[in-house]
């Protein structure tokens, strides 16, 4: 996905045979664990359940209405979007898919999460977006 030129959190981490994704959505710091708050497009879109469907123009809109600056972060939906049929992942979602709120203010999407192959997967899940 980095190589893609997606937003990503860090480096993922491989140790013998097990890889490690560090988590983007919290700091452990000498207080404990913080938090950062993110929101799912599902809830965004206000649309709860699972199998919801939405076009690809109803969430781009969605993200014009609440991101700072909505060319860059639809773009960078798209880009994702693309990887996304490219690698074979069908399990894209609204859930998998989230925005945040930097330490600037600054609403943004979250780096890329739940990025796999799911063609892999015996289900053989589908795509709803």
């Amino acid at each position: 996905a980095q190589f893609l030129g997606l937003r990503v959190h860090v480096t993922l981490e491989l140790h013998d045979r097990t890889l490690f994704v560090p988590r983007f959505d919290r700091t452990v710091n000498n207080d404990g664990v913080e938090r950062h708050a993110q929101e799912s497009l599902a809830v965004l879109c206000n649309k709860a359940g699972f199998g919801i469907r939405l076009s690809h123009n109803e969430v781009c809109q969605v993200l014009a209405e609440a991101c700072t600056y909505p060319e860059q972060e639809i773009i960078e939906y798209l880009k994702r979007d693309m990887a996304n049929v490219a690698l074979g992942n069908k399990d894209n979602h609204l859930r998998n898919t989230a925005i945040c709120r930097d330490w600037n203010g600054q609403i943004k999407l979250t780096p890329l999460f739940d990025f796999v192959p799911m063609w892999l997967h015996p289900e053989g899940i589908a795509r709803t977006t």
